[in-house]
């Protein structure tokens, strides 16, 4: 069975099952830099091999020279720099990110100057630079990435978990349905995420008031610094009734609030590559979201699963949600055809590539 160290900065809900799945078919050993839970969902116990990085980075570097196989994803400084520059032998190496930023700014001064050389060192020590989809690899490439190394590496989910909806679900999903609404509302919007400034969930809000539709609701899932201001922007626009704040939700909170809704927004202004959005996919939810968003701009088909618009143009973001207002139909139609890009990125497709690897 062939060999696979992974480093990994902390255990998320989709490395878990990533890293499970895998453990089936490699001899797999996980290291983190942070071991203790960091994701605010509660995370179900796990059976593949994993450990603290710290404290056992001679012991990372033993592995790794005798595995076939080593990936570091995320960035833990000095762990991760200690790893890209210590010579493997034989053993492959691949580094996987999420989208870069390639806003100026954040290359700039001494700070840009420091990732520009780290960037420099990645490109040359490893043997392949995955990033999570098409948005990512393209912005490899413009930092200098040979394109011979970049390829695409997403994030994946069980696709069983979706398939089948039990009635005890659809049972809470009513009653989860009817404390949230205020009526028998025409359509159901949805955020989630953290309620901060880059989320732009203000838009959101903004939208529903151009909408000028009582019978319309936008759920917001999370919280953050952001939601008193937030609340009190709803109230100065006279959409509080229609704007209902979630709160925190853990993970089968959020599988009601998806089965119970209609169509997801993702109004953000940039995000690499949020994984929620393949999440309300796989739940068959129609899109709307900046082209910003790099998971939204590699998944969404404009105007078969979903729409896409640039971040701030809130106009264009209420016409989009008053299309499903005005076709029901185009909901269950446009959520199928979601569902339908969903399913072809099976974790079966990231064993595969491992495998092309390791060959």
């Amino acid at each position: 069975m062939k060999k696979i160290t992974w480093c990994a900065v902390a255990r998320a809900p989709y490395l878990d099952y990533l890293h499970t799945e895998v453990d089936k078919h490699f001899d797999l050993k996980v290291f983190y830099k942070i071991k203790e839970r960091t994701h605010p969902w509660e995370l179900d116990q796990v059976h593949f091999k994993n450990k603290n990085i710290d404290g056992n980075l001679l012991k990372v570097l033993s592995l790794s020279l005798r595995s076939d196989l080593l990936i570091i994803s995320g960035w833990a400084f000095w762990q991760h720099l200690i790893l890209m520059l210590f010579p493997m032998g034989s053993t492959k190496k691949i580094y996987w990110t999420d989208t870069p930023n390639l806003d100026k700014q954040k290359w700039s001064g001494i700070k840009g100057y420091i990732r520009r050389i780290i960037i420099k060192i990645v490109f040359n020590v490893f043997d392949e630079v995955w990033s999570t989809g098409t948005p990512g690899c393209e912005a490899l490439e413009k930092l200098g990435c040979d394109k011979k190394k970049i390829r695409s590496f997403t994030f994946f989910f069980d696709l069983n978990r979706y398939t089948n909806i039990s009635p005890i679900q659809i049972k809470k999903a009513l009653a989860f349905k009817k404390r949230n609404i205020n009526s028998d509302n025409d359509v159901i919007f949805l955020c989630a995420g953290q309620v901060i400034s880059k989320k732009r969930f203000e838009n959101a809000i903004e939208a529903i008031r151009r909408l000028n539709n009582r019978n319309v609701v936008l759920w917001i899932a999370g919280t953050g610094p952001q939601e008193e201001e937030l609340k009190r922007f709803a109230i100065e626009l006279n959409v509080l009734s229609q704007v209902k704040f979630l709160g925190w939700l853990q993970q089968d909170e959020v599988e009601l609030a998806f089965i119970s809704s209609d169509v997801f927004v993702h109004p953000s202004h940039f995000d690499p590559f949020p994984i929620v959005v393949l999440d309300a996919m796989t739940w068959a939810k129609p899109i709307i979201a900046t082209i910003e968003s790099g998971s939204a701009k590699d998944r969404v088909i404009d105007g078969i699963s979903g729409f896409l618009y640039p971040s701030g143009q809130v106009e264009t973001l209420a016409n989009r949600m008053q299309y499903f207002v005005d076709n029901k139909k185009a909901i269950k139609e446009f959520g199928l055809e979601a569902r339908k890009t969903a399913c072809s990125y099976p974790v079966e497709w990231a064993i595969e590539r491992l495998r092309s690897v390791v060959r």
